[in-house]
């Protein structure tokens, strides 16, 4: 049992602790697979209905040290951008009790929608460590990605350079 516990802990650190961090641009900038997922709450929300929005993809989960420390930094950019065509999405990647989810996102004042993942989507991303945030332009494609917690300085001077939709 005790082996379990410690195998449990080392997993975690693993993977909210990945050893490539950072803004990583891609290198062939691609379409960003489209999904499907429930908005905590209850609506659904599809990706490509965003599309002439840039969108910051964030896959999160509440067991995440890393994860929790970063989404008030995602909902202070989220205020910010949001009003210049800038949505911030989270999608969590517990499985189970959305209970949970809601009290996380309560107690952190969460203003952004908070999507409940899948195995698929996490997969489609190849996400492989948490936190892992996406950038999508306006057109629907993936310019770049952040493993680990992002860094709002640098996420802001790739946004500055997004092209910018109207709010609709």
């Amino acid at each position: 049992m005790r082996f379990a516990a410690c195998l449990l802990v080392l997993a975690t650190y693993i993977a909210c602790n990945p050893a490539e961090q950072g803004v990583v641009q891609e290198e062939s900038v691609r379409p960003a697979p489209d999904f499907t997922l429930e908005i905590l709450g209850g609506d659904s929300l599809r990706l490509s209905s965003l599309k002439g929005r840039t969108v910051l993809l964030n896959f999160w989960a509440t067991w995440c040290t890393p994860c929790l420390q970063e989404m008030p930094l995602l909902a202070q950019l989220h205020s910010k951008w949001e009003p210049h065509g800038i949505t911030v999405l989270g999608i969590s990647l517990d499985h189970g009790d959305n209970e949970v989810v809601t009290l996380y996102t309560k107690r952190l004042s969460i203003p952004y929608p908070i999507l409940l993942g899948s195995d698929s989507v996490a997969t489609a991303y190849n996400v492989a460590a948490l936190p892992t945030t996406y950038v999508i332009d306006a057109n629907g494609m993936i310019t770049s990605h952040i493993i680990g917690l992002v860094n709002i300085e640098e996420l802001e001077a790739g946004l500055q350079i997004q092209p910018k939709a109207p709010v609709r």
